[in-house]
This record gives structure tokens, sequence and C-alpha cells, in this order.
């Protein structure tokens, strides 16, 4: 765009910048217009096709979202613009978009928790089985370290050597886990906090110890299929029990999946609808005539959804989406090229912005950056500007502290199966800590001959040998 070649020159020389930053800024808010505006169409019509194919049931809660959805679209997109309006649909987005991420939320610890049962009921599988194949240790052992290092690709190898701690048998003393637990954190220290507490957050999640306080209320069916696995004793688990958790296990990872779907894909649809009404207001006509070329595909929809006749959308109507052919992947580029302009102005240059009484359009510009990242659940509320703060090492020590001894009761109170399980999935999120591949074979052989049930063996194999049958 003309005026970002303008405004580079004048932020480089920090003239005329009255001249060139109310255009850029217009230009940025017509950009995020257009783009916002294609997107949430075709997200629309993605989430209509999707309810007309029954790939979700629309209970009540998930009902009423998408009536205040409805509600809003029409208001604003098919009535005639009202400042009071938009601001009372933001606020309400704002506020959606807040309680989806807290079930996601939800969502993604009940799936941490089943990924820890789903590891227990594939070690148990095989005591039900009549014929077991003999095992190797040995020809096993040289051909995962073939597999693991047939690249010089450091990152594929971590990535299999990851894989493979989370499928071998786990025969670890306890001592050695939290000294690797420990030697993972202490590679923080002088790090920002906030990464110190996001390392700590996945392995929490991976442990299948991060709670959320209402999960319960939420997900009540899933929180009683936990009960079960809960409390059967795995030691006696006998063929009906297993076959009665593993089909518990299906249906609820089914309706894990099902509202994990239901619920991303509303979260895009809030995204860029957000995005769309903040630099409404700021946009060029031009812009906004892109999006009234589209709007018919939304009065369709809106009447479909009114009436409760859920017919597919007609043909010629469909045939509107042509128009946006190539053009949003045009404007994507657009979009992320601006940020770090927007970025700078922000930093270097937001005393002339306020002046010049340009700071409201900033913030929205700021804020729909945001809402247009591949980060759906990005926080909007943090506080901008505030200097992070670094850990040192008595903070380190107090969190590895408080984590070692969270994972030392959980250790001490599950059942020695669902321990291992727990272990093998922390061990995937450490980062690879063998020096070379002795110590890797050494792994490898010491995890198979101190394995002395032979089902857990055999399961493990099998499991590690599709993986890499598919190359992971």
């Amino acid at each position: 765009m003309e005026s970002e070649r303008k405004l580079k020159r004048a932020l480089k020389s920090g003239k005329d910048l009255e001249q060139y930053l109310p255009a850029f800024l217009q230009e940025c808010a017509s950009t995020n217009q257009m783009y916002a505006g294609m997107s949430f169409i075709i997200h629309y019509y993605n989430l209509y096709e999707a309810i007309l194919d029954k790939e979700w049931t629309l209970e009540k809660e998930k009902k009423e979202y998408v009536k205040k959805l409805n509600d809003l679209i029409s208001e604003n997109l098919l009535e005639t613009f009202d400042g009071n309006k938009r601001e009372s649909a933001i606020k309400t987005i704002h506020q959606i978009r807040i309680e989806i991420t807290k079930k996601m939320q939800i969502l993604t610890t009940y799936t941490d928790r089943f990924l820890l049962y789903e590891y227990v009921l594939n070690r148990l599988e095989l005591r039900f089985e009549d014929h077991l194949e003999e095992v190797n240790d040995e020809a096993f052992s040289q051909e995962l370290l073939t597999y693991i290092f047939d690249t010089k690709d450091n990152v594929v190898i971590n990535r299999k050597i990851q894989e493979m701690l989370s499928q071998l048998p786990v025969r670890m003393t306890k001592g050695r886990f939290f000294d690797l637990l420990r030697g993972s954190l202490s590679i923080y220290l002088e790090m920002d906090v906030d990464a110190v507490e996001d390392y700590i957050y996945m392995l929490r999640c991976a442990a299948g110890i991060y709670y959320v306080k209402e999960e319960k209320e939420y997900y009540p069916t899933l929180s009683k299929t936990l009960t079960l696995f809960k409390m059967e004793d795995y030691r006696e688990l006998s063929k009906e029990n297993y076959e009665l958790l593993s089909q518990e296990l299906k249906t609820a990872v089914e309706q894990v999946t099902k509202e994990t779907d239901f619920y991303y894909n509303l979260q895009e649809l809030c995204n860029v609808f957000y995005a769309l009404l903040l630099n409404y207001p700021y946009a060029s006509t031009k812009a906004s005539q892109m999006l009234q070329e589209l709007l018919p595909v939304i009065k369709e929809i809106i009447t479909e959804f009114e009436q409760e006749t859920f017919k597919r959308i007609e043909e010629r109507t469909v045939r509107l989406f042509e128009k946006t052919e190539g053009k949003l992947e045009e404007l994507a580029q657009s979009v992320l090229k601006q940020q770090g302009i927007l970025n700078e102005i922000k930093e270097s240059h937001i005393s002339k912005v306020n002046s010049m009484m340009l700071g409201q359009l900033l913030e929205c510009l700021l804020l729909s950056e945001k809402l247009l990242s591949n980060s759906l659940f990005v926080e909007l509320d943090t506080k901008e500007n505030v200097q992070p703060k670094k850990a040192d090492r008595e903070y380190l020590e107090q969190r590895i502290k408080e984590i070692s001894e969270e994972f030392a009761e959980k250790l001490k109170e599950q059942p020695q199966i669902l321990n291992r399980a727990m272990m093998a999935r922390v061990l995937k999120e450490m980062p690879v800590f063998f020096q070379d591949q002795k110590e890797v074979l050494d792994y490898i052989k010491t995890s198979l001959s101190s394995c002395r049930d032979r089902e857990e063996k055999i399961a493990s194999i099998r499991l590690m040998k599709e993986l890499m049958k598919e190359g992971v």
C-alpha cells in the first residue's frame, strides 16, 4: 500500500507523521475489515453446513450460543449501522469468547486424563489374548535405534525420542524421574517467568493434574466416566470390565472430540466477527462494499435459522464465494505485513498517535491483530507494556519444590500402572535429556529388560512399531 511506504519513511525520519499516519491506520482498518468480513462469512457458512450435516448435536446451550450470534449478526450487519448496538455486540462477543475458552480448557483437561487411561488399557489389552509373539529385546532395540537416527535432522530425532519415551515401558525410579523434572525446569533460570509457567502448565496437563473448578458442572457425564476409571482395580481387571471401560473410553473420546470441534469452530467465528465489528466504523467505503456483496449468504442462513427449515443454501448464493477466490490469501499477507509497523507505532510513537486523537483506532487495530492471529484462544485482557519478570534461582527453586510435591502426592495415591502412564506422558513433554546414541540405546535396553510384564512389553513394542511404520 502506498501509505505504508510513505509512513515507513516518516517513521524512520520522525517527520511528516501527521500527514501519513491517519491514512495508514485507515488502510489497516480497511484491510482488517475485508479480511475479517470474508473470513466471517466463510466460517458462518461452514458452521451452518456442519449443523445441516449433523456433525454436532445442538442441545440447549449450543442453540443459545448460535441464537445469540445470529441476533448480533442480524442487528449489526443486516440493519442500519448503530454505534450503540456495535458496542453492545462487542461486549457480548467478548464474554462469549471467555466462556468458550473456559469450556475448551475443561475439555482439554478431560482429554489429558483420558489419554492416561488409554495408555493403561493399551498395556492391559493383551492379558486377554491367547497367542502372543516372542520378543527379541536386542533386535528390537537396534531396530528402534536405527529408526530414531535415520536422519541428521535434530528436530526429527528429538521428536522420535519423545515418542519412544511415551510408548516404551517406564521402569524408571521416582528419584530419577524427579531429577529429570528438576533438570528440565533448571534450564529456565533467568528466562521470563511466563515461559516457566507455560512449561509447568504443559507438564501438569500431561500428568492429568491440571483442573478447572467448574468441570463437573459443565460435563457431568465425562466426570462419571472418569470416576469409573478411578474406581477400577487394574491388577484384577476382568475381560468383561476391560471391554466395558474400553467402550466407555470410546464414547467419552467421541463426546470430547465433537464438543471440541464445535467450540473450536465457534471461536473461529467469534474472533473474525469481533474483528469485523472493531474495524467497521474506521474502514473505507470500498472495504465495506466488499462485505455488502456477500451479505446475501448471511441473509439466507439467518432466514433458515429463524424459520428452522434448515435447507441447503441456494447454488446461486453459494456462487458469491467466487468473489473471494485469491483475495483472502492476499489480504492475509497484508494483515501480517502491517502488524510489524503497528507494533513499531505503539512502541515508539504512541504519544503522537494520542495527540492526533488516533489512540482508539490504534487500540482496535492491535486488538484485531490478536483476534486474526492463529492463536484462537489468545487472552485479550492482558496488560500491555508490562516488563516481563525473570525467573531467578529463588523463584525457580520454589516452583520446582511445588510441582515436585504435587507430582509426588499424585504418584503416591495412584495405582502403579497409572503412575507409569503419567510419567511416560510427562517425559514426552520434557526436553530430550540423552547426550548421545549410546545413552538412547541403553535406555531402550533397560526399559525392555526391566519389564517383567510380558503383555505390557509386547503391547508397547506393537504401539512403537505402529508409530515407526507411520514415520512419526
